[in-house]
């Protein structure tokens, strides 16, 4: 493939920037609402599922030619398997920033049975409405679906403002700020990371962003009565040399915990969390938490200070009674646990801002992420104000290798001020156990395909008069990464298990079930439920591959 495919005028793109900036483009892409074609209205409490299929590259990717991102921008690596799903992947090993867009769908799932009632590509609809709207395949933390803080109103979950089948765009810089040593610069196209809103009636918005430039953009989460989207995500994909400090500290300020208006005029996103550590430092400057000495508002025992930014790599967010936790599962840096962003009953008011603190919620993991993490949290749930559920996806090692945590943590507040891990349901999830599932994947490559399930990742409840909760999750994988190359891409599956939300100790007949399998070239992401005695008209089903 020829690689300029992927390059663009330098000129060209930086005037398309600076006619961004000024609004003078931004116009013609921050949308007003669209009408769908609205099918029936779903019955409530029917599960609602994100998912994408592997469609294929754009241009083909011929093994040995095809150049793909090094480790700095001016650096080039050859790709070392072709386009075919999905071994593509294993192009991975030799480009760090590899991903491949592809189409977002989203499925309306019997809770009781896993049956599909509604296949819908909002990619596709969203397209016929002159709009770009994917995921990145691979990247197995995004597609997060929330519902908005009135309870009734609307859905919403990030993508990119792109087409389906270009590569490494999860980890291309947005227009502002725009990081010259970032390895995918001069390759993969700068792109917004956009919410979509999904309201009651069938109709929908866009805001593209300029948040988490370099990396992606996970969740968000409407705020309807200010008519605000907070948003949780990760920011920088620095080569070598590392950006000067100026730009670290923009990029700093890109990630973790953003806000944006519905509908901004203006695609770029405040940062919410208070500063701490030096301002330009390639160490240290964190917005809201820093494992530093630095910071005042952590208390823990931590002196040495990370790599700028990385410390509010959230993955996860939830708000409830009027405050906004995020979770931090991944990376080397910070620690892996459950964050309070701001006071109590913060969130919905218009008080939070970039003076909020962000503490971890005590009781919740301490220990450091460049240590031996054995924690790995992403979606929470609250059942009410002293129990939390939180889904931990597990190690990544191949052969599987049990952390002793992954499954649903159940945390109870109790007297002494703090929180307590009082079990964790992992019966007949089947961690450890591989499985394999044959087909055709939609880019017509066929095969099998086998993996293990090592945890959960995204997580929603709904509880029941009889002071029990329904639990759902889509799990996490681990696979062998010689034969598939990133387990982001693994067929995962979407689950099920009742507990008693008032018992410390877990009944002994509290197991998960199993809902749905993915598809071959299918991921399963983002899980919630839609709400009681609420009908959400959705679009017209398109055709299920």
């Amino acid at each position: 493939m020829n690689t300029k495919y992927f390059e663009y005028n330098t000129i060209l793109r930086h005037a398309i920037q600076t006619a961004l900036r000024s609004g003078l483009l931004f116009a013609c892409l921050s949308t007003a609402s669209f009408a769908l074609g609205l099918g029936v209205n779903i019955t409530p409490d029917t599960l609602i599922v994100t998912s994408s299929y592997f469609t294929g590259t754009t241009q083909p990717i011929i093994a040995g030619t095809t150049q793909l991102p090094g480790t700095n921008a001016t650096t080039k690596v050859a790709a070392v398997h072709d386009s075919s799903y999905p071994s593509v992947f294993l192009n991975a090993g030799a480009d760090a920033s590899f991903g491949i867009t592809s189409p977002i769908y989203l499925s309306t799932v019997n809770s009781g049975n896993g049956f599909t009632i509604k296949n819908v590509n909002l990619t596709a609809i969203a397209a016929a409405s002159g709009v770009d709207f994917v995921t990145s395949f691979s990247s197995k933390s995004e597609l997060a679906i929330n519902l908005s803080t009135d309870g009734t109103s609307a859905f919403t979950l990030v993508g990119y403002s792109t087409v389906s089948g270009l590569l490494d765009i999860s980890n291309s810089n947005s227009f502002y700020p725009v990081d010259t040593t970032n390895p995918t610069y001069g390759f993969s196209p700068e792109t917004y990371r956009t919410v979509l809103q999904l309201n009651k009636n069938g109709s929908w918005q866009v805001t593209p962003t300029n948040g988490y430039s370099g990396n992606n953009g996970r969740t968000a989460i409407l705020d309807s009565a200010h008519g605000y989207y907070f948003l949780a995500g990760n920011a920088g994909n620095a080569g070598k040399p590392a950006p000067n400090g100026t730009f670290l500290s923009e990029l700093s300020n890109n990630t973790g915990v953003q806000t944006i208006a519905v509908g901004s005029g203006n695609p770029t996103t405040t940062v919410i969390g208070q500063a701490q550590g030096t301002l330009n430092s390639s160490t240290g400057y964190q917005r809201g938490f820093s494992v530093g000495n630095t910071n005042p508002l952590t208390g823990l025992p931590y002196g040495a200070v990370d790599k700028t930014g990385k410390d509010d790599n959230f993955r996860g967010a939830t708000a409830y009674n009027g405050t906004l936790y995020v979770s931090k599962g991944s990376g080397g840096n910070g620690i892996n646990t459950v964050y309070q962003v701001g006071n109590v009953g913060d969130f919905g008011t218009g008080n939070l801002d970039g003076n909020s603190p962000i503490t971890v919620l005590p009781g919740l993991p301490t220990q450091l992420a460049s240590g031996t993490p054995t924690y790995f949290p992403f979606g929470m749930w609250f059942a009410n104000p002293t129990t939390l559920y939180v889904a931990d996806e597990g190690g990544t090692a191949f052969p599987y290798v049990a952390t002793g945590h992954e499954g649903i943590q159940k945390w109870v507040f109790e007297s002494d001020g703090q929180w307590h891990n009082v079990y964790t349901l992992q019966n007949s999830l089947g961690l450890g156990v591989p499985y394999t599932v044959t087909g055709t994947a939609m880019d017509g490559s066929s095969g099998n395909y086998t993996t293990t399930t090592s945890g959960l990742r995204h997580l929603i409840g709904s509880l029941h008069t009889d002071g029990t909760v329904t639990l759902y999750a889509t799990t996490s994988t681990v696979s062998n990464p010689t034969v598939y190359g990133d387990q982001g891409a693994d067929p995962n599956r979407l689950v099920s298990i009742k507990d008693v939300v008032s018992a410390q100790t877990q009944p002994s007949n509290e197991n998960f079930t199993l809902l749905k399998t993915a598809a071959y070239g299918q991921v399963l992401r983002g899980v919630n439920i839609l709400p009681q005695s609420v009908a959400f008209a959705l679009p017209q089903a398109s055709t299920a591959p």
